[in-house]
C-alpha cells in the first residue's frame, strides 16, 4: 500500500513506471550477478585452500617420512655396531656407551 501511496505522489505515467520496473530488474540482475561473482569466488578460494592444504600435507608427510628413515637407520647402524662388539666380547656397558642403545637393548642383542 505505501509502495502505491509513494508512485501516486510520483504522479508517475505508464511509461515512468515501466522505466522504474526496467531499473529495478536491472539492480536485481546486477545483485544476482555480483552475488554469483561473489559464489564463484568463494568457490574458487575453498579450492585454492584445499589444494594448499594438500600440497603442504605432502611436504609434512615427506619430511617426517625423511626423518623417520633416518631414525631407523641409525637405529640399524647401532644395532649392526652392538653385534660387532659383543662379537669381540666387550663390555655390556662400553657397548651402551659407545653405540647409544641401552643396557636392555644390548641383552636383547645377545641372546
Amino acid at each position: 500500500v505505501q509502495a502505491f501511496d509513494s508512485l501516486e505522489e510520483k504522479q508517475w505515467n505508464q511509461q515512468d513506471l515501466e522505466q522504474y520496473i526496467k531499473e529495478q530488474e536491472a539492480i536485481g540482475k546486477e545483485d544476482r550477478i555480483s552475488q554469483g561473482s561473489f559464489e564463484h569466488g568463494k568457490d574458487e578460494g575453498i579450492s585454492i585452500g584445499i589444494a594448499h592444504g594438500i600440497k603442504q600435507g605432502m611436504q609434512q608427510g615427506m619430511q617426517k617420512g625423511i626423518q623417520q628413515g633416518i631414525e631407523k637407520g641409525a637405529l640399524k647402524k647401532a644395532i649392526e655396531t652392538a653385534h660387532k662388539l659383543l662379537q669381540m666380547d666387550l663390555d655390556i656397558d662400553k657397548i651402551a656407551q659407545a653405540t647409544g642403545l641401552s643396557i636392555e637393548q644390548i641383552k636383547e642383542l645377545k641372546k
